[in-house]
């Protein structure tokens, strides 16, 4: 009953409003891909418009949405039921690692996790990457006596890869653990061997596609304190609540000693949620500057909630209970902000509806700003949703005054000034995360 009551929880965040917002430019990205003709067409234009170059998720997107229909909603739909399965395998690893009582809490914070929630939330790849990080830990659980697991191991190997290029942090810390324990199991090396040589030749053809090419945004260097608030947006909440879960897991640590301890893949989780990051932030210091987005270390937060749950189902119930609610509550709260609040994202489908209003005689000219105009991904995806009626530019560096100037919003707040040519005469019409402004009265 209460695994049933947290699937009926995540099902529920998940789903909630999925298909309210517009689509922002990386899910426009994803439905251009999906929606191309056939699987040859979408490789080709893989390497044109996605500069991950992973082509994993817009494939299975694509056959998703042939088998049924292309809408934002079902496309969204996809992402979310891998995130609710990611809930399902955070369970039984909790379970096949520890025991009932922590599977249960960490599934519980794995359904109301913010982060979690909100990228199950949007046609891109992070959910099913997170979700086959997953798989691929859980297959490490099972007992030796199982014949052919190594088999599926090195398959989720080679689809993490293809996944996503930060599959290859993954991997940096999942396969040598893997070496560790068919070593410790007696389940053969040779095995092992074999097998990472079947995902080497799987891989390495696809591998340069991963490095020929800059990222197409990077943040810069953030200073240290960013890597240590990373699982904030897992729990919710500051620093001081991310102090007292790692209190919570230094409880959980306790007994987790050498490898004969029944708890010795607690540092396998442990190693799970600190390397990757810890080896992207270096990344990020020495080549492309693009740690910072919670969605690039997205597939480590399982790891880390799966040892707060370790810790609460180590305390007092009671107590486990009450961090439990409390943590509960920040989630919520992060929630109503970061997933769930209309004004996140730019409502270009309302804007089409209100420019769709008039009869123009001629292809009117709609000028779109950006909070960066070096890079303005907002042109494209007005364009996605306008479609060829309209001509849709980019209002740096024009001096012609547009039919429809556009920018967004935040907090009520424009997120780039207003130029020159939009005076007092002009009509304003606000709609969520989007003001338009209209030279004449539309």
């Amino acid at each position: 009953m209460a695994l049933a009551l947290i699937m009926a929880v995540a099902a529920g965040l998940r789903f909630y409003q999925l298909g309210r917002p517009s689509l922002w430019y990386d899910e426009v990205v994803s439905m251009r891909l999906a929606t191309s003709p056939d699987p040859m067409g979408l490789l080709r234009m893989l390497g044109e418009i996605d500069a991950t170059r992973a082509p994993l998720h817009p494939l299975a997107l694509q056959g998703w949405l042939k088998l049924v229909g292309p809408t934002e909603w079902r496309a969204r739909a996809f992402s979310a039921s891998f995130g609710l399965a990611t809930v399902v395998f955070v369970y039984l690893i909790g379970r096949a690692v520890f025991d009932q009582r922590t599977a249960l809490f960490a599934g519980w914070l794995a359904a109301v996790c913010p982060a979690l929630v909100r990228y199950s939330q949007e046609v891109r790849m992070y959910a099913l990457l997170t979700f086959l990080s997953c798989v691929l830990w859980w297959l490490l659980t099972l007992p030796r006596s199982r014949r052919f697991e190594w088999v599926f191991m090195m398959i989720f190997e080679v689809l993490v890869f293809y996944c996503h290029p930060l599959g290859l942090f993954m991997l940096a810390i999942f396969v040598p653990l893997s070496f560790l324990y068919f070593w410790r199991s007696g389940r053969g090396l040779e095995t092992w061997l074999i097998g990472q040589g079947a995902v080497a030749l799987a891989v390495l053809p696809w591998l340069p596609r991963y490095f020929d090419h800059p990222p197409e945004s990077a943040v810069g260097r953030l200073p240290p304190r960013f890597l240590l608030g990373l699982p904030i947006e897992y729990i919710g909440g500051d620093f001081r609540s991310l102090a007292l879960a790692v209190v919570v897991i230094a409880v959980g640590a306790y007994g987790a000693r050498g490898a004969g301890d029944p708890e010795r893949r607690w540092w396998g989780l442990l190693a799970w949620f600190v390397v990757p990051p810890v080896l992207l932030y270096a990344y990020s210091q020495v080549s492309h500057p693009i740690f910072g987005p919670a969605r690039y270390t997205l597939f480590v937060a399982p790891a880390f909630l799966l040892l707060v749950g370790r810790g609460l189902a180590r305390l007092p119930l009671p107590l486990a209970v009450i961090l439990l609610v409390g943590s509960s509550w920040l989630s919520a709260l992060m929630l109503s902000t970061m997933v769930y609040d209309p004004g996140l994202k730019a409502d270009w489908r309302a804007a089409a509806i209100e420019l769709g209003h008039g009869l123009p005689t001629k292809q009117e000219v709609v000028a779109v700003a950006s909070a960066d105009p070096a890079r303005n991904a907002e042109v494209e995806t007005a364009k996605y949703y306008l479609g060829p009626r309209y001509n849709v530019v980019a209002a740096e560096g024009r001096d012609e005054a547009p039919d429809v100037f556009a920018v967004g919003t935040r907090g009520g707040r424009l997120a780039a000034p207003l130029p020159d040519f939009v005076t007092d005469e002009w009509t304003r019409r606000d709609l969520h995360g989007l003001a338009l402004y209209f030279r004449s009265a539309p």
